[in-house]
């Protein structure tokens, strides 16, 4: 692939990989946030019922701080650290644009292989070049031809 064309492509999945980012932080924020504030009106509520006895404003003062902490750990740091490939990038590229057909999937796959641009000079004369040797298709029957007789 030209060395445009192949950092174009890396620079689109760059793009889409820190959206995806973007994305699974502001999921995993909203997620925790909103377990928190549940957390802290059961913790308030528990308190409130057990009549603000020590243990139980010690247990749910940990419950409140341990548990959205956990939950960040788990739904933020984890997904945010773990890698993502290119191959990956494109396929959630595609899930959301599905007018792609596997273009983008089909071209990162292409460049990990180090394989040439569909369009480079080499590979573009090569079916030309064949294409006297070729014969041409026969027609086939239509499909309604096939099916009613």
């Amino acid at each position: 692939m030209g060395r445009s064309r192949h950092e174009e492509l890396l620079g689109i999945v760059h793009a889409a990989r820190r959206r995806l980012r973007i994305r699974q932080l502001l999921h995993g924020a909203s997620v925790v946030a909103l377990a928190a504030a549940l957390l802290l009106l059961v913790a308030s509520f528990g308190v409130d019922q057990l009549r603000f006895s020590p243990w139980a404003v010690i247990v749910f003062r940990t419950l409140v701080i341990a548990g959205p902490l956990a939950l960040a750990a788990w739904l933020i740091a984890r997904p945010l650290l773990s890698p993502v490939s290119d191959s990956r990038i494109a396929l959630y590229l595609e899930e959301h644009a599905p007018a792609l057909e596997a273009r983008v999937l089909s071209a990162v796959e292409y460049v990990r292989r180090g394989g040439e641009a569909p369009g480079s000079p080499a590979t573009s004369h090569r079916p030309t070049r064949h294409s006297h040797t070729v014969a041409p298709a026969r027609r086939s029957p239509s499909i309604s031809t096939r099916l009613t007789g």
